[in-house]
């Protein structure tokens, strides 16, 4: 060995050594789990697969992939750094949580009452009306967004790191506040080590989050984490991938993004949906309290139908076999259920839609078969759908935010994986799946059954997906494991629930209780045993559907209780010193961008410091916070703004006006709950 080739082989060395010190203190698990995968290297209990080489003629390191045979870098590993330092400040490249079809400028003349739950078509015309007036400060449609040069980007993604050398030039040039670095293999993770000190962003000021081949739900929770930071900022957050091995990761942070998306349930509707229509079911209807609960609802079989195109390939299967389950059906199925003399025991709905609902319910056709079974509603299902059925056998639950302070829901999408969660919840023993395809159907595309008023086809093995423009279409499709066959055609929003679904099944499902999944065209739910329709073998049972009401009379309640009030009164107070404090701040004397970050950053840690003192309203100040700033900070971060003091002013000036309006909404349907209780 050269003199040269021994100073080389030292310099690896120490650099080794240095992230090891650096990863033992800032990241253990990642330390222990690069620590294990040397020792078996040295003990050769491992066999490596990927070797560093140094390319004279490149003066730099390439991989030699021994299974191969080949170089991964093509012995041209410059070639990736150019690519890295052709990086530029505008959104090419990067993901974006910024819905731009509300930033448009369009007003509506509205005249609503806000004392009854508002449309969704009003509650999109209200975020209209909000996002104008400071569409009109600013004079951005985001119709720039493709060409715009920003000032900076406060966090940026690395997808799949080969050996790392190219985030140097990228961090030179942006110098983020926060890196996300994910890789899917620990051993190429590991060569990095050698050749890229990565302590040096930390000591440069900028934070590193690192995934390194995670499963999913430690995947989920460090995007999570990232994505969390500074959320206001997401509205332009850059990538640079290696383009090796990285499609699996690419789909599993784009989907991150749709998920914590705070355009994906409105503020709008968390107010003046759900706080305002949960503040007229508290006191009237029972509420099923699943914290901490110790009944066991039933041993008997239950059968959980969706609305998903499975459901028609075993309708026939299911009117033969109507009496052996107890038969818990979503809303959305109702119409094909009936049509085949399938009258369900159970009716389970979450939607705030009133029109959508009652397009499900299509009461004029089925309320004389429905109306006095056991109906299954959300905290945010219409009041006015609800007095279609006796008192007694509404049971309602909480989704989202509640104005009780002891309870308990699950992150969910849709009325699956929520409905799931209570009967899981509630200890039933044996439940079989039908319909809950969370799938297109696989020969056609539908998405859900015929009947269904929000069904559409769409096409397989779509590649239409816009992460360059920003956004995610419900039409965007992908493969994901297959129930009974290997891989199935999904959505995202689909793919959303299905994320959902599975953490529900991972928290909840306990080994005495059987989950089964008989939907032929669905995707595939963690522990539930697939099986086929005509392997069951069932007789028919007495359903007793009064002994389940009794049952689920054990774990309801009505009013809150004087903890909870005590709660409501204090919110009330700490609502008062949120309002207080945006006053004061409007006065604050703001020059340029920079100052208004810092602005931002005390507001958010106001409310993180009120937020505990919080009930029913913390969601919808979050999510409108997160989805203004973004849109404002979006705006300020452009390098030909001019004149920002003023917009600035202006901006904090409707600020005050919107949050007060709403807090104070929110102060009438809190005293109505009060009043009630």
């Amino acid at each position: 060995m050269t003199e040269t080739e021994i100073q080389l082989q030292t310099a690896l060395t120490n650099t080794f050594l240095t992230n090891l010190a650096f990863l033992s203190d800032y990241d253990k698990e990642l330390y222990l789990r690069i620590d294990g995968l040397s020792q078996a290297i040295n003990n050769g209990e491992y066999k490596e697969r990927y070797f560093l080489e140094f390319i004279k003629e490149e003066g730099e390191f390439d991989i030699f992939d021994e299974k191969e045979n080949s170089y991964i870098y093509d012995r041209k590993p410059n070639k990736l750094i150019k690519k890295a330092k052709s990086l530029d400040f505008t959104s090419k490249g990067s993901f974006s949580n910024l819905n731009k079809k509300v930033f448009t400028g369009h007003k509506f003349d509205l005249d609503i009452d806000l004392e009854n739950p508002v449309s969704l078509t009003d509650a999109v015309q209200m975020i209209f009306n909000n996002t104008s007036e400071y569409v009109d400060i600013y004079n951005d449609r985001v119709e720039t967004y493709s060409t715009k040069k920003y000032k900076e980007f406060n966090k940026f993604i690395i997808m799949g790191t080969l050996l790392g050398r190219h985030i140097l030039d990228i961090h030179k040039k942006f110098k983020p506040d926060l890196y996300f670095i994910c890789e899917e293999n620990l051993e190429i993770f590991r060569l990095s080590l050698f050749v890229l000190d990565y302590s040096q962003f930390l000591r440069q000021g900028s934070g590193i989050i690192f995934s390194v081949m995670d499963d999913e739900s430690h995947f989920d929770s460090k995007i999570t984490s990232f994505l969390l930071y500074k959320a206001y900022s997401n509205y332009c957050v850059k990538f640079f991938t290696s383009d090796y091995n990285v499609s699996n990761l690419f789909d599993k942070v784009a989907t991150a993004f749709s998920s914590n998306n705070p355009f994906a349930y409105s503020y709008i509707s968390s107010l003046y949906n759900l706080v305002n229509n949960d503040s007229k079911l508290i006191s009237k209807y029972k509420r099923v309290n699943i914290k901490d609960i110790d009944i066991e609802l039933t041993k008997k079989p239950i059968i959980f139908v969706g609305a998903g195109p499975s459901l028609s390939e075993e309708i026939d299967w299911l009117h033969k076999n109507k009496d052996n389950f107890i038969i818990i059906a979503m809303a959305a199925s109702l119409k094909k259920l009936i049509n085949h003399d399938i009258i369900p025991d159970i009716i389970t709905t979450v939607d705030s839609s009133e029109v959508d609902v009652l397009k499900q319910f299509d009461f004029e056709n089925t309320l004389e078969y429905i109306k006095d079974k056991i109906v299954l509603a959300s905290s945010m299902t219409s009041y006015n759908i609800l007095e279609n059925f006796k008192q007694e056998n509404v049971f309602t639950f909480d989704v989202m935010s509640s104005f009780y302070s002891e309870t308990v829901f699950y992150n969910a999408y849709s009325v699956g994986e929520m409905t799931l969660s209570w009967l899981l919840s509630l200890d039933c023993k044996e439940i079989y799946l039908l319909g809950l395809d969370l799938a297109l159907n696989q020969d056609t595309g539908e998405t859900h059954i015929s009947e269904h008023a929000l069904s559409k086809k769409l096409k397989l093995d779509s590649d239409e997906f816009f992460v360059e423009k920003g956004g995610f279409l419900n039409s965007d499709t992908m493969e994901v494991a297959g129930n009974f066959l290997e891989k199935v055609y999904t959505t995202r929003v689909f793919q959303l629930s299905l994320k959902a679904l599975n953490n529900i099944t991972e928290v909840l499902l306990k080994e005495e209780q059987k989950l089964y999944n008989l939907s032929k065209h669905g995707a595939k739910i963690n522990k539930a045993i697939t099986l086929s329709a005509d392997e069951i073998k069932l007789k028919k049972i007495d359903k007793d559907i009064v002994l389940l009401k009794e049952k689920l009379d054990e774990v309801t309640r009505k009013s809150l209780t004087e903890e909870d009030m005590a709660k409501l009164k204090d919110e009330e107070v700490a609502l008062h010193e949120i309002l207080t404090f945006i006053a004061e701040q409007k006065s604050r004397k703001i020059a340029n961008y920079d100052e208004f970050k810092g602005y931002v950053i005390d507001l958010y840690k106001f409310y993180n410091k009120q937020v505990s003192r919080l009930v029913a309203s913390k969601r919808f100040l979050s999510i409108y916070t997160d989805t203004v700033f973004m849109y404002i900070n979006y705006c300020l971060n452009d390098k030909s703004i001019k004149k920002d003091i003023k917009k600035i002013e202006k901006t904090l000036i409707v600020y005050e006006k919107q949050v007060n309006k709403m807090i104070n909404d929110y102060l009438k349907y809190s005293k109505r709950v009060k009043n009630n209780c």
